[in-house]
């Protein structure tokens, strides 16, 4: 199985990351399902009056936070590995 690309990867979780395309690229199905999930219910629930300001805002605003943080750990730890334990090259 070829290398991923570690660059191709923060690239991916810096402006993708809220719908989980890093977590699909590195091979995590259910983490990016679970992006997805959240970005949808994020979005959703953020336009209903006074309930998404309470839990669609925070839901989406976390969901991102989550994957700005899987970018700078993919960025940071040069032992990284994909789904199947190849580290990115």
């Amino acid at each position: 199985m070829q290398q991923k690309s570690r660059a191709r990867a923060a690239i991916f979780a810096f402006l993708l990351g809220g719908v989980g395309i890093h977590s699909f690229y590195l091979g995590f199905k259910t983490k990016g399902i679970l992006h997805i999930v959240l970005y949808v219910l994020g979005v959703s629930l953020a336009w209903i009056p006074y309930v998404g300001w309470v839990t669609g805002v925070p839901l989406a605003i976390a969901n991102s936070v989550w994957a700005l943080v899987e970018a700078i750990k993919i960025v940071a730890n040069k032992n990284f590995v994909d789904a199947h334990g190849n580290t990115l090259a």
